[in-house]
């Protein structure tokens, strides 16, 4: 069991902002989402491989830390988009991905 960490930074554009992660392969243990300002509220939708919603999150404000667990590539490797919508800022967020490859 391997675990990996990939941290992003998305800029926002008037209120909007798209992220493609790398290809990704297991359990995404924890998603941590960090405004620059914590409060700003967000909206966000996570993308599948085949434009799929695998998370959907409206409206939230400041920091977001998801330990719930999300799949990724159940059969091959495969990137998600994080879709950023109806911030109230238009400054850059962080995504941390804590993954446990699964092989």
């Amino acid at each position: 069991m391997l675990w990996m960490k990939r941290r992003y930074l998305v800029p926002i554009h008037g209120g909007c902002g798209e992220l493609k992660t790398d290809e990704l392969h297991g359990l995404i243990q924890q998603i941590v989402v960090e405004p620059t300002k914590l409060d700003t509220v967000w909206s966000l939708r996570v993308l599948d491989r085949d434009n799929d919603d695998v998370l959907n999150i409206k409206d939230h404000e400041g920091i977001l830390n998801d330990r719930q667990g999300l799949p990724v590539g159940k059969d091959t490797p495969e990137y998600l988009r994080f879709v950023f919508e109806e911030m109230t800022a238009n400054e850059p967020i962080k995504v941390l991905l804590n993954i446990k490859e699964v092989k």
